[in-house]
């Protein structure tokens, strides 16, 4: 009877362990993934500064810089992370044409093994007369096109301290609030696509400057982490059990 019980043990503790995967990589990105950065001065023509486009999975920090408007970004990935940090926007008067700077991308990517996500940032501006400013972040499901989560956050009008917060919004023109965690589908093709935007005022008498960042974190469900615990303890259950 203690075989048999030993056995049916380790039956279940091999199906559980068999969803973990190796080293630890939780998420595959499928192709199309990419980030932008780009920023716009005092001449939508003349002063465009063509986007800066880098392929994940690459990290990197992102930098576009024009007459009247600087914007730096510093993204990295891993096989359980997605991360923006370090997002900082300079926006001066721009000559009877309001300046403006973007962030913006999409990762295509496929978890290894089902998993929760985790969405967190906060977008802020600080400085005279800001035309609007907006933070969009989608997952949606490409097979099945359902969404996941949405959200999307949007001012307008003439400002001068705009602060969003994921999870929390705060937009005066669009307030779209969706969750923050969740489970994906193991061997399902998801799409996250990110923006964060700012238009300042051609009339602004300063500099206004734009911060921010934004994470997808990837983490295995607990049921995982109990069958780590439990192969644990079927090893000390054999030992006892030779003894």
């Amino acid at each position: 009877m203690k075989a048999q019980g030993l056995a049916a043990v380790a039956l279940s503790l091999t199906v559980a362990l068999a969803a973990i995967p190796a080293l630890g990589q939780l998420v595959q990105l499928t192709g199309g993934s990419s980030i932008d950065l780009q920023v716009r001065g005092t001449d939508n023509v003349v002063d465009f500064v063509p986007g800066t486009v880098s392929p994940l999975p690459s990290g990197d920090t992102l930098v576009a810089t024009g007459p009247d408007a600087d914007a730096t970004a510093t993204f990295a990935y891993s096989d359980t992370a997605f991360l923006i940090t370090d997002l900082d926007y300079a926006l001066g008067a721009a000559n009877d044409t309001s300046s403006f700077a973007q962030l913006a991308g999409q990762m295509r990517f496929t978890p290894v093994v089902d998993v929760i996500w985790e969405l967190d940032g906060a977008f802020s501006w600080e400085g005279d007369w800001a035309n609007g400013m907006s933070l969009f972040a989608r997952i949606t499901d490409t097979t099945t096109a359902d969404v996941i989560t949405l959200h999307y956050y949007d001012s307008g009008g003439v400002m001068s301290t705009v602060s969003y917060t994921v999870g929390v919004g705060g937009g005066n023109v669009s307030n779209v609030v969706g969750p923050i965690t969740g489970t994906l589908q193991a061997g399902r093709e998801y799409l996250y696509e990110y923006g964060l935007a700012v238009d300042n005022n051609m009339f602004s008498p300063e500099v206004g400057t734009a911060t921010g960042n934004l994470s997808l974190t990837f983490a295995i469900p607990e049921p995982g982490v109990f069958a780590l615990v439990g192969l644990g303890l079927l090893a000390l259950l054999k030992a006892r059990v030779r003894k």
